[in-house]
């Protein structure tokens, strides 16, 4: 997903678990985060609780998906 947003010339971070997407998210502050619903660390429900709980991140739209490590 990174690598295709890229493609379209859009700044893109990348978090490989719930609790560094937060960090993340407060730091980067995107207008739209993909979010993985099976993170490890924290799962993708529990960190979009936390970034709709962030006034700063209230704008972002949050798309989320999830493949579960599945090559399909």
């Amino acid at each position: 997903m990174a690598r295709c947003c890229r493609l379209g010339a859009h700044e893109v971070q990348t978090a490989y678990d719930g609790p560094a997407a937060v960090s993340a998210a407060g730091d980067f502050r995107p207008e739209a985060i993909f979010l993985d619903l099976g993170l490890p660390g924290m799962n993708g429900y529990d960190v979009a609780k936390h970034l709709r709980a962030a006034a700063a991140l209230a704008p972002a739209m949050l798309v989320a998906f999830t493949g579960y490590g599945q090559d399909e």
